[in-house]
């Protein structure tokens, strides 16, 4: 289970982002392959996409360290 809490301010930036490009995406109001690229490329500027993802693979790692 991944423990968030040393990336809950990152996670919430993340959900933001989310929240304010997935209803016009999931409606259909915005065309995706426009909007998409534009949601992922402000998801990884803001630095918090790849701190989240750093945080998980660390915590990966050290699981899999710890089943040797």
């Amino acid at each position: 289970i991944f423990n968030t809490d040393k990336v809950k301010s990152e996670i919430t930036a993340l959900t933001n982002t989310l929240n304010q490009f997935a209803g016009a995406i999931n409606t259909g109001t915005v065309d995706p392959e426009v909007e998409v690229p534009k949601m992922l490329e402000k998801l990884k500027s803001e630095g918090a996409y790849q701190k989240v993802l750093d945080e998980m693979q660390k915590q990966y790692d050290e699981f899999l360290a710890s089943k040797k």
